[in-house]
């Protein structure tokens, strides 16, 4: 290892995530260009226990460096953290470049344990995963995640976003219902299968890439996860600009979808619809569709364990800011704001904050090294270090101009936080628990979090525990699982 890396893999390996993130950070910058320490910071990722982090930047690595050696390091890291799936991408890539893969044919067939089904048959090709599961007798294809389908029950990943369990349940679903599967990633470049299907499934524009695949009679189903997509660009763009206006600088859309037309078009070729989301989500659709939607709830991320009544309000009253993407569109930036404006505020912004570099240009002051604001990078939901951070905290922030369903608040409520958040979240709270954002100006921001600390421990600790019940009955696996059993039960 070099030696400069030295501190960051001891603040990881002593618990120090604050400094280790800030290390890595800058350990990444310094030595973007060089593939070897890519490799080696990737190696201390791993060694920390993020995966994902590890996997992102050896596939950096090998942008940089796109020799046989480099795509066989990141399939044996892939392989080594339970990732067959993109371990088997890094393979053939590495064999398509003149190199030696001896483990793909180990990985490229065999078969993976599904709950409720038992041993299931997979095969990796390029591009697209098939599960065969015992007497099935209808053929499904499926353009949604590849990655987690070859994952085991607890793997760590399947905590980083909750659409890596929608595609894991969805799947399961279906070949309990007797349908073998072809499963491809969502998007143009992916791999196009060959055959028809009884019944094609898609996110985003997939059902007209996949229009070619449907049998006479087959079903097409939409994955919805979102807001109307131009409602949700135009909500971005606005915030944007209010940004611009206020701090001056440039920042450029993070969740802005490309193709609304073809979005559009997908959803009205479809037979039925799934959306994440609430009533207000749905509403923003045309009404002649709203009929063939159903709706379902997110799932919230995994967490070690709900705060218990006598700790749901820390002396502390910190905040939590927690989500991935898309800082302006979430509102860190009005919560910033807010903070700054009143010196009694401490918050705590968990995510993926330090790859936004425009948005760290436009407040590099307030997010180096402020007192009272602390980023702590990416962490992992059910981590002790994400859980000790959420301990200091009595409420989380989301100022969000456009969701389907947020995750993180599911999460957040789930945990044991107040939620401070807009109507434009899509969750439901309980009646007379919570506070909703109407406006989420900086200065009703502000009051919300004044209001926080102000009220008293019993009817604060009262209101939050309400929300936490209703989260944990709600957002959970079960009951997302249940509910989408019900709709294809009713679709199929």
């Amino acid at each position: 290892m070099r030696l400069d890396l030295a501190p960051l893999a001891e603040a990881f390996g002593e618990g120090r995530t604050s400094d280790a993130h800030r290390l890595f950070g800058e350990a990444y910058e310094r030595h973007r260009a060089d593939p070897d320490v890519l490799i080696d910071l990737a190696g201390i990722a791993e060694q920390a226990g993020l995966g994902d982090l590890a996997i992102r930047t050896a596939l950096a690595a090998c942008r940089l460096d796109d020799r046989a050696d480099r795509h066989r390091q990141l399939g044996d890291l892939c392989r080594a953290l339970g990732r067959l799936v993109e371990a088997g991408d890094a393979y053939r890539r590495a064999l398509a470049r003149g190199g030696e893969a001896p483990a793909l044919a180990a990985i490229a067939t065999g078969t993976h344990e599904v709950g409720g089904l038992g041993a299931v048959a997979y095969a990796l090709s390029p591009g697209m995963v098939r599960l065969t599961p015992t007497g099935a007798e209808k053929r499904a294809l499926v353009s949604f995640h590849r990655a987690p389908l070859l994952l085991g029950e607890d793997h760590p990943a399947l905590g980083y976003h909750s659409a890596y369990l929608d595609a894991r349940e969805v799947a399961r679903l279906l070949m309990q219902r007797g349908y073998a599967l072809d499963v491809v990633d969502t998007g143009d470049d992916v791999a196009r299968p060959e055959g028809t299907f009884d019944l094609v499934f898609g996110v985003h524009d997939d059902l007209l890439r996949c229009r070619d695949n449907a049998r006479p009679g087959a079903r097409r189903i939409q994955w919805m996860t979102g807001r109307h997509p131009a409602v949700q660009n135009a909500a971005e763009q606005a915030r944007i600009a209010a940004l611009i206006a206020r701090r001056g600088g440039a920042y450029a859309p993070k969740r802005r979808i490309e193709r609304v037309e073809t979005e559009l078009d997908a959803i009205r070729l479809a037979d039925s619809g799934i959306l994440i989301g609430n009533r207000a989500t749905l509403a923003t659709y045309p009404e002649e569709w709203q009929g063939k939607i159903r709706l379902i709830p997110v799932c919230a991320g995994r967490i070690r364990a709900p705060k218990p009544r006598e700790r749901l309000v820390p002396a502390e009253r910190e905040f939590l800011w927690l989500n991935s993407f898309g800082a302006v569109l979430k509102g860190l930036d009005l919560a910033l704001e807010a903070v700054l404006a009143d010196e009694r505020l401490i918050l705590n912004i968990v995510g993926h904050v330090d790859q936004e570099e425009d948005f760290l240009g436009i407040y590099r002051e307030a997010l180096s090294g402020h007192p009272r604001i602390r980023r702590h990078g990416y962490l992992p939901t059910d981590a002790r270090t994400f859980q000790a951070v959420a301990e200091r905290c009595a409420a989380f922030l989301l100022p969000s101009a456009s969701e389907g369903m947020s995750a993180s608040a599911a999460t957040c409520l789930q945990l044991g936080l107040y939620p401070v958040l807009s109507r434009e979240s899509g969750i439901d709270l309980p009646a007379g628990s919570g506070r909703y954002l109407e406006t989420c100006s900086i200065e009703e921001i502000g009051r919300a979090m004044a209001d926080v600390l102000a009220m008293d421990v019993g009817s604060l600790a009262t209101q939050i525990a309400v929300c936490q019940r209703q989260a944990l009955a709600l957002y959970s696996r079960a009951s997302t699982t249940r509910r989408l059993d019900g709709i294809l039960a009713e679709l199929l």
